[in-house]
This record gives structure tokens, sequence and C-alpha cells, in this order.
């Protein structure tokens, strides 16, 4: 590094998972600018096969690298001769750990740590003296040496300090670096911006030296001296496996790289790709302390389940999570099994029956999605939902990827023909299962429709939007019919949902913002309104055990609060104004009425039949007199479900007087998705 000129560094890093090229202009007095960041992510391909493929990793990395790297070239605008020197990502960490965990085991923690102290500390203050590239990757070898001893022979120790919470101790000891990650980010940032990155080195050095040997003082008054825990004479671990120490130790050091890969992507690349999408390096750095502190909740969460469960079966666990949090699709799939879990164990009588149609409807229609999301790559060449909402697919292509999409979307609504799936699954799922259900699964459906339909596939929504609206209206009118003749309450509530959601498809396919908006809003009335109706349904089968229409009558007499807050939900249900069930249809019908009258019509007419089938099942069940002797001792809502109807209660009524809650926080995304979608059609 020059004192009086730019210095230009081609940084080149692969992983598993991905590979990247990038150039980098250091300025004499240590400030930067990243010139160019090309990244190419092997993570979808991966995903396929639920884990690192080393076939796909290597061709990526002999593939793909000599173009990136003559992207990130053509980026920057330099040519090779410009360039002062080559970095590649190396990372002694592991080498670290297992050098000072001997010498942990040898001489004691104590001396590990003095040791380590120096080696920071020395290796930040060179760092700030550097004036060659080799000099400024040969002392961040030496922090990486110097930082091993303060993360898994700390653990180790404090292991030894306690038997009960021992979980619990050891994750805390290892939050250290997350803590650090929280707080380190910004500061750094903040200072090479403002001193340079060489006094920011010098800073750092300073205080790893004066903080640490300050604690290690504390430790070694602690532990009463550095050879209070030397473990050179210990007796050697107990394994169950027929292998050796030695062997074990190169096993776990495998395993460490391993179980790394998913958390080092995020650690290392975050502050990247907040830089490549425009938000810049100090937005990266905010985002890297954000996940940072939030895995402190989640090493403190699993240490307290360790000591639950024992460490193998968190082990698992953990092991799960983190493969599913680098797969998207799973996780939207994933919605299907806590639902199946629920309905099939602790469900009613046909539970086995609802359950399986239940998954086999909705996982049939995203096996079509998940081939043309793979399509979608293949054409494409990248996975970012960002991309491909600005990728232009032909309109012939549209076509067959748009109807792929609607088989899984149009199954989780549920739009008509394919919802026959619900009612089953209400029926049988207990209270809470219905809840779930209403207030969130169905509007994994209205989701990908606005996230994924209208802005990839514009042409295509803008073909099939008739067949939309007379999906929509079928299933208003038809649905509610239905509802009308149902003799179980939580099937007519179910059949309702699906009338409702007709609304909402029609304000999605609208293309106007009056109509996104009423289906934003529909749906999030939707979720509170029906949710609060299951709830009620749940109150009196507590009691009485049935859900049948005919059992009941007269409950007015006997539960004047449960009359009032079932009434309030009803009318709710039913549209009523001053309730937030009226806005979001009211929006929905404007939105759709500029785009087909005759749909609105319908659709107005479909408002009518919910008031005929819900005031119709409120009158047959409150109203009369209670000619059902077991009625006769049936009590009020307790304090608990009064406790849960008020915040839901709440909701409905203040977002049906003041909507704007939820506009102000909608409209910037509604006007980019319509704008969006009329710019591609050209009008």
């Amino acid at each position: 590094m020059g004192n009086d000129s730019t210095t230009l560094v081609l940084g080149i890093e692969t992983t598993c998972d991905e590979t990247a090229a990038a150039v980098v202009a250091r300025d004499s007095d240590g400030k930067g600018r990243i010139l160019s960041n090309v990244v190419r992510s092997q993570t979808d391909e991966h995903a396929l096969y639920g884990g690192v493929v080393p076939e796909i990793a290597a061709r990526a990395h002999v593939d793909m690298l000599d173009h990136l790297i003559d992207a990130a070239m053509r980026e920057a605008g330099i040519d090779y001769a410009e360039l002062g020197g080559v970095a590649a990502a190396a990372g002694p960490g592991l080498i670290g750990g297992v050098i000072v965990g001997r010498i942990t085991d040898r001489f004691g923690i104590v001396t590990a740590m003095a040791l380590s102290i120096a080696c920071t500390a020395a290796a930040y203050l060179l760092a700030g003296a550097s004036v060659t590239l080799w000099q400024f990757q040969a002392v961040y070898f030496l922090i990486g040496l110097g930082s091993s001893v303060t993360f898994a022979p700390l653990m180790a120790e404090a292991s030894h300090w306690f038997a009960r919470y021992r979980g619990l101790a050891v994750t805390i000891v290892a939050s250290g670096n997350y803590v650090a990650g929280t707080v380190w980010p910004p500061l750094v940032n903040w200072g090479v911006q403002q001193i340079g990155w060489r006094a920011t080195h010098v800073a750092l050095g300073i205080f790893c030296a004066i903080t640490m040997s300050a604690l290690l003082l504390v430790l070694r008054a602690h532990m009463g001296g550095a050879g209070a825990q030397d473990h050179a004479h210990a007796a050697p671990p107990q394994l169950e496996l027929p292998i050796s120490t030695n062997a074990l130790t190169v096993l776990l050091s495998v395993a460490a790289i391993a179980c790394c890969v998913a958390m080092a992507m995020p650690q290392v690349h975050i502050v990247a790709y907040c830089g490549d999408l425009g938000y810049g390096v100090a937005v990266g750095a905010q985002m890297l302390s954000l996940m940072m502190a939030l895995g402190i909740v989640s090493r403190v969460g699993s240490g307290f389940l360790a000591d639950r469960v024992g460490g193998m079966r968190t082990l698992l666990i953990g092991s799960v999570a983190q493969g599913f949090a680098l797969l998207f699709y799973l996780f939207f799939e994933f919605g299907l099994v806590p639902m199946f879990l629920i309905i099939g164990i602790w469900g009613g009588k046909r539970r086995v029956y609802a359950a399986y149609k239940f998954f086999l409807y909705t996982l049939l229609g995203s096996v079509l999605m998940l081939a043309a999301i793979l399509a979608m790559i293949s054409i494409s060449g990248t996975s970012s939902i960002p991309d491909l909402m600005h990728y232009k697919f032909a309109p012939w292509l549209q076509t067959w990827l748009w109807l792929a999409f609607f088989a899984s979307f149009a199954v989780k609504m549920p739009m008509w023909p394919v919802h026959t799936w619900l009612p089953d699954a209400h029926v049988e799922a207990p209270t809470a299962g219905s809840v779930i259900l209403a207030g969130i699964l169905l509007k994994m459906g209205g989701y990908g429709f606005m996230r994924f339909s209208l802005p990839m596939f514009p042409n295509a929504s803008e073909m099939f939007q008739p067949l939309v609206f007379a999906m929509s209206a079928i299933a208003i009118v038809y649905t509610s019919l239905v509802a009308f003749r149902q003799t179980d309450i939580k099937k007519l509530i179910a059949y309702s949902s699906v009338a409702h959601m007709g609304f909402v498809t029609m304000g999605i396919f609208s293309g106007n913002a009056a109509g996104e908006q009423g289906a934003i809003f529909q749906m999030l009335s939707h979720g509170v309104i029906s949710g609060a109706l299951f709830l009620c349904v749940g109150v009196v089968y507590d009691r009485m055990h049935t859900r049948e229409i005919a059992f009941y009558g007269g409950l007015t007499n006997r539960m004047p609060h449960y009359a009032f807050v079932f009434l309030l939900f009803t009318m709710g249900n039913v549209g009523l104004p001053g309730t937030s069930g009226f806005v979001g249809e009211i929006l929905t019908m404007t939105g759709v009425y500029k785009a087909s009258t005759w749909t609105a019509l319908v659709a107005a007419s479909g408002v009518i039949l919910s008031a005929m089938y819900a005031l119709t099942l409120y009158r047959r069940v409150m109203y009369g007199e209670i000619t059902n002797p077991e009625l006769k001792t049936i009590k009020d809502l307790d304090a608990r479900e009064i406790l849960l109807f008020v915040p839901l209660i709440i909701m409905t009524l203040v977002l049906g007087i003041y909507p704007n809650l939820v506009f102000n926080l909608t409209a910037s995304s509604v006007d980019a998705l319509v704008g969006a979608w009329r710019a591609a059609l050209g009008g």
C-alpha cells in the first residue's frame, strides 16, 4: 500500500455455496471504496439435494471464477496491470482452535488466554501499521489465531464450573462473540469512515489489550492460579465409539467446518449483499448487528433446551432448523407440517382423513410451483426474487409459469373448486388449529399472488384475469349458498371463509390500487374476524361437546356476554359499517367495479347472501327459548375467554373506524405493485 497513491486490490473468495470477486480501492489514509462486487451463489443448486454437493461447488469454482473476475474487472473499469495486489479468503480459526486447545490442556486456560491477548493486541497494532497487502494478510492470520482461545477453550472450562445448568452456562459464554457482533460492526464502520482503517485497527488493539487483560486477572483470581485447571494428567475421555482421541479430534474439526457453513454465509456476505442492493455498507453493518443480536437469543435458548432434553436432541433440532433456514421454498411448504400434525393428533373422529386431504391437496399444487421455480432459475440464471421480478419472461412461457404458481396459490387460498379440503380440515381441527388455519395459512396464497404472480407474470395475469374473476364470483355465490344449508357451525364458518377469500382474489387481480388495498385489508380483517368466530364456536363446544346448530337455541338467556361477542363478530363477518369487514369488502368491490362491472355486481349479491346465512345462524343459536334441558346449566364467558376476545374486538372496531392504520403502511407497496404491472403491460 503506497503512501502517495490509491492501491487497487482484487479480492477472491470461494466457499461451498458461493463464489465471489471484488475490486477495492484503498487510499493512503486508510479509507477505501468498493469498485465492483460480483457474487455467484450455488445455494439454490444445493437446495435441490438438501445440502452442499461437492461436485456442484467444485464445478462452480472452476467454471465461474474466471467469469466473475472478468466481470468484476469490467465493472470496476480497470485493467489487470493496474492491480496493486490480489487477496484470497483464508481463515485460521480451525487451526488456531486446535493449537490453542492443546495449549489449554497442557498449561491451563489462563496461560492460553495470556498468549491470546498478546497475539490479538499485537496483530491489530501491526495491521494499522501495515504498508503492504501481504503484511496485512499475515497479521490477520494472527488475529484469527489469537481470537480462537476466546471461544472453544473458554467454553470447555465453563462446562467444568456448572453441573445442573451446564448447557445454559456454555451457551452464555458462546454468546460472547454474538454480543461483540452486535456492538462492533457499526462502531468499526463509523471508525473507518471517520478516522480511517489504520487508526481503527490501532484503537481495537489497545481496547483488546486493556479489557482482556483486566478480565484475565479476574479469571486468574477465580481459578486460583494459572495451573488450577491443568488437564495434562487428566484421564482420557470415555468414548463409546471405537476410535482414538486423535481421530475424534479430526472428525470434530471436520464437523465444525460443516456446521458453520450455513452460519458463516450470512455473517461473511451480508454486508456485501446490502451493498449490492444499493443500501450501502453502513446498512449492511446494521443488519449484521441485528442478526448477531437475535443469535444471542437463539444460543441462550438452545442452552436452556439442552439442560431440559439433552445435548444430542438439541443438536439434532438445531441441525434440522439450520438446514431449513437456507431453503425459502421449504419454509413455504413447511407450514403444512404443523397443521397436519395439529389435525392428525388432536382432531376429531375423521382427523386422519382430513389431515391427509389437507396435506395432499396443498402438496400437489406446490409440486407444480416447484417445477416452475426450477424452470425460472434455469432460464434466468438467478434465484433472486428482486431479479426475477424484473426479468422479462416470454409471454408464452409466462402462461405456463403462471398456471403452475396458480395451482399452488389457489389451493392455499382456497379458491373454488379446489376448496373442498378446507371445510373438512376446519371441522376436524381443534379450536386452536382452526384459528391458525383461518388467521394465517389461508393468507399465504394471497401473499403468493401479490409477491410472485402479478410482478413476475404480468402478461399472463392480465390474460387470466377473467378466469380469476369468474372463479371468485362462483366462490362467493356458491359457497354462500352451501354455507346456508350447513348443520355444523364450524363448517358454516369454513364455507364463509371460502366466500370471503373470493373477495381477496378479485381485488388482487383488479389491477388498481383500490382493489389491491382492499385485498390486503380483507385478508387482515378476515384473519381477525374468522379466527374470533372459530373461538366462539370453541366456547360452546368446550361446554357441550357438539357443534350442531339444532342442539342450541336461546343462549342469550344464559350467556349475555357471549351473545354480544358472537353478534359483534357476526356483524363483522357480514360487513357491517364500523367493522373491519366493511372496509375490506367495499374496497375490493370498488376496485373490481373499475375492471369488471358484472363481477362487482355478483360480488355485491354475495354480501346479501353472507347476511342471510350469518344472521340465520345467529338467530337459531342465540334467540328463542331454551328447549334443550342440557343448556339450562351452561355458563357464560369466564375471565380467560374474555381476555382472549378483548384484543380481537378492539382490532375489529379500530380497523373499521380508522383503516388508515393499515393503508398508511401498505400504500407505497401497493402503488409500486400497480405501477410495475401497468408499466409491464404498456399502460
